[in-house]
């Protein structure tokens, strides 16, 4: 889990599995058993923190890293085990979203390792090609709205909130 001198690893395959904490209020059990993440579960738009499959397990998601330099002074990380987990693939990230007046919304991932956890990574949005930075410059409701749908339509939950270890592979193709 920690990066121990480990370079940033730019390369995602298609198939490779994202996964991000989710509250349990983002969380619908439609049916006993079957789950739908909410839109408000993708909520920083701008840079949406996940954590990559290739070097980690679904419940790393749930750790708070010491390290990330957005954190305050005096930091204590918590552990979110009472959330959910949501996964997604690489390949569910949305297409390019163009509006109506000619701007394109764009979305990667990008490797974004923390000295204490080596997979995290983030989901960046840009706006005509030029990274959006914060989250009140991503304006655009519609492109919200939409980005969030997508994400929550190709989204499956991999963890009840106590599951620690995986009840079976998860499916990531689709969602209910």
């Amino acid at each position: 889990m920690n990066r121990n001198g480990r370079p940033d690893d730019p390369v995602f395959d298609a198939s490779e599995a994202l996964y991000r904490r989710c509250h349990p209020e983002h969380v619908d059990e439609y049916e006993r058993g079957k789950f739908r993440i909410l839109p408000a579960a993708w909520s920083d738009l701008h840079n949406m923190s996940v954590v990559r499959g290739k070097y980690s397990q679904p419940d790393h998601a749930r750790w708070d890293s010491t390290t990330d330099p957005e954190n305050p002074a005096g930091f204590k990380p918590k552990l979110y085990r009472d959330w959910y987990v949501a996964g997604v693939q690489v390949a569910g990230i949305p297409e390019p979203i163009a509006t109506a007046g000619g701007v394109t919304y764009s979305f990667a991932p990008t490797h974004v390792p923390f000295d204490d956890l080596y997979s995290h990574s983030e989901i960046r949005a840009s706006k005509d090609g030029v990274r959006i930075v914060s989250q009140n410059k991503f304006k655009n409701d519609e492109v919200k709205l939409k980005y969030r749908g997508i994400l929550s339509d190709k989204a499956v939950i991999v963890l009840r909130p106590d599951q620690v270890e995986l009840p079976a592979p998860p499916e990531l193709e689709s969602a209910p």
